[in-house]
């Protein structure tokens, strides 16, 4: 399956950068130039370039354009440079840096080791379980105290997670955990606050809403979510069919993004809205699938949110900005924060008491949402 285009733009320039062709000090391409060689809109080459800063391989200045800088080899490679003798290395790995989650997170967390003298090493598994398990090998070599971990979405667990847990190495999962396995995580509520968002669509009169969700796997978030939303309708006595679910939604599946799964999906759900006409609401358990929502509901010549109201985990800055969608903000921050100092604990042979840490949640109100003012399906 082909690669988003913003990571076939980021691969590039990495390329680009690492062969010489732009050298430390060089302005690279800008979002508008990138954006015209490779006929997309800006937003996508500037996740491309967010991700080259994230990594410390340019220095992106406002108004003045982005410029390779003589980025940490570490980092990127995870070799090659030398730290003092206190200073801890933890291995950070994660899918993606994505608009809608990830930089924030990933910023709270290398700001809250920094003050504690310790350095992060950044690296990207891309979703792939194979290559998380590979990163992990690879930094156990360099030498890392500890893990900070964003597990991959798979089928099933990632070997090398459970032999760090069970070997007793310093280890803290981030965003969710994994069922029946001992490790600390540091993760939202993700069953109350579908709970609250389900119960935010009640408010606003709208009972017959459908949940959208991927494929299920062996890590908690998605069963959470689904959890939840079934909570909210047994707690407020209110009938559930077996139509209010769609598991099955794939493009948002590393491996599986692309245009025919996108083109699938958008399908479904919009044979979905044929076949259930009662349905008034969707509540999408990542933001990527209520842009298909969305994509659906305006391929019916159906209005949002006069026709179809949607909620959504997480959003983009820039469709936070918009008021885009109302969706479910996930406390980054604190996350971060609280994994950091989770893992420090580990790191000095401290026992944490609190092996799954759910944090609060809150609603952010767009414009994707609405009372029950029309009804013409």
């Amino acid at each position: 399956m082909n690669k988003p285009l913003y990571e076939k733009i980021y691969i590039q320039l990495k390329q680009d950068i690492v062969k010489g062709k732009f050298k430390v000090g060089d302005k690279i391409p800008s979002e508008k130039e990138l954006s015209e060689q490779w006929s997309v809109s800006r937003i996508t080459p500037k996740k491309s370039l967010d991700i080259l800063a994230d990594e410390g391989i340019i220095e992106r200045n406002p108004g003045r354009g982005s410029f390779v800088v003589e980025h940490n080899q570490l980092r990127n490679n995870g070799r090659n440079i030398k730290v003092s003798n206190n200073t801890q290395l933890i291995g950070l790995i994660i899918p993606n840096l994505e608009d809608n989650y990830g930089i924030d997170l990933v910023n709270n967390i290398e700001s809250e080791a920094g003050k504690s003298n310790c350095f992060i090493i950044l690296k990207r598994s891309l979703g792939d379980a194979q290559k998380e398990k590979e990163i992990i090998q690879e930094l156990l070599e360099i030498g890392v105290s500890a893990f900070i971990i964003l597990p991959s979405h798979a089928e099933h667990f990632n070997q090398e997670i459970l032999k760090l847990v069970y070997d007793d190495f310093p280890i803290v999962l981030i965003d969710r955990y994994l069922r029946g396995v001992p490790a600390v995580s540091v993760c939202s509520d993700n069953r109350k606050a579908a709970k609250e968002a389900t119960e935010y669509l009640f408010g606003l009169g709208h009972e017959n809403i459908c949940l959208l969700s991927r494929l299920p796997d062996d890590t908690s978030a998605l069963e959470e979510r689904n959890d939840g939303f079934i909570d909210a309708y047994v707690d407020n006595n209110i009938k559930i069919e077996k139509h209010q679910f769609m598991n099955d939604i794939s493009s948002t599946w590393a491996g599986l993004y692309g245009e025919e799964t996108i083109q699938e999906d958008t399908s479904k759900i919009r044979q979905r809205l044929k076949t259930s006409p009662d349905i008034t609401a969707f509540l999408a358990v990542e933001y990527r699938i209520a842009l298909l929502a969305e994509s659906a509901v305006k391929e019916m010549g159906l209005s949002i949110p006069e026709d179809i109201s949607i909620v959504c985990f997480d959003s983009t800055k820039e469709s936070t900005e918009r008021r885009k969608f109302t969706f479910v903000q996930q406390n980054e921050k604190e996350m971060g924060k609280q994994a950091v100092e989770s893992v420090l604990k580990m790191i000095n042979g401290e026992k944490i008491e609190d092996q799954t840490i759910r944090l609060e949640t809150a609603i952010v109100e767009g414009t994707s949402t609405n009372g029950r003012l029309k009804y013409n399906r």
